[in-house]
């Protein structure tokens, strides 16, 4: 009995014994499945971590060869306006070689003095004196030998020819002496277009410089009183214009013709 009883409390130390081996082994259990969850969990959020800087990376990468190619686009794009310029320029610059045109000549001293007789000043007072009544021109019809009115605003090739290219191509007309339809040629128009502007032109310049007349000649007594000596018999002369025969175009129209020449030793010639 004895030596049961002794037995007996060791029985129990080791049941105490067992009980706490086994909860120690069951919290190092939960803390170990713990940690585990844990760790997924970590693995689970690096791993989502990652594939977004991954993701982010390749986003960036493909943003930037988006950007590439939009620069690349819009430098072709610009090549290509440049060309578009470039060639119609060269289209217009062609178009003023073909023919001539005032704005090809205006601001070359040695053409227009050739062409006209003026300076590019001289012109360019002479295109501010005519004012904007260049914009209201009724065009004579040659046929009839008077002014065109059916047309309502301004008539002519509005699209070949400006109004300083007319004056222009009337001054050559007076400098020159050119044909018609050498002008037409020159100017890129009809032969009947060059004489109705022609004759249009004559007309409006002979208005507007009127003005300058009793500044360009003096008076009457004044001429008699300084005539040379050879001139006195003839009393009505008023100028001399260098006594030079005028080779002009005969005019189709009789009464024209009778009026604004005389033959002179077969010559035709104009009359002052």
């Amino acid at each position: 009995m004895r030596e049961y009883e002794q037995e007996l409390p060791i029985s129990d130390t080791e049941n105490t014994m067992d009980c706490s081996s086994t909860t120690s082994l069951t919290m190092v259990s939960n803390k170990t499945d713990f940690a585990v969850q844990k760790l997924h969990k970590q693995k689970k959020h690096i791993g989502l971590d990652l594939e977004v800087r991954i993701e982010n990376s390749v986003l960036k990468n493909q943003n930037a060869l988006l950007q590439s190619e939009i620069e690349l686009l819009q430098c072709t794009l610009k090549e290509q306006e440049g060309c578009a310029k470039t060639s119609e320029n060269e289209t217009v610059v062609k178009y003023i070689n073909m023919y001539l045109d005032v704005n090809a000549v205006k601001d070359d001293i040695t053409k227009l003095k050739f062409y006209t007789g003026l300076t590019v000043p001289k012109f360019m007072c002479l295109w501010g004196y005519l004012g904007p009544s260049v914009n209201k021109l009724v065009y004579w019809n040659k046929d009839c030998g008077v002014p065109d009115r059916s047309h309502k605003k301004r008539p002519g090739p509005k699209q070949k020819m400006t109004p300083m290219n007319e004056l222009f191509m009337t001054l050559i007309r007076i400098r020159q002496g050119l044909l018609l339809e050498d002008l037409s040629y020159r100017f890129g128009v009809s032969k009947t277009t060059v004489s109705r502007v022609v004759l249009t032109w004559i007309q409006f310049l002979y208005i507007r410089l009127s003005a300058f007349r009793t500044k360009m000649f003096p008076d009457r007594s004044k001429i008699r009183k300084h005539l040379p000596k050879s001139f006195k018999k003839y009393k009505n002369i008023r100028c001399i214009i260098d006594c030079t025969e005028v080779f002009v175009q005969q005019p189709r129209n009789l009464v024209n013709k009778e009026t604004a020449i005389r033959p002179i030793k077969d010559i035709q010639l104009t009359i002052d």
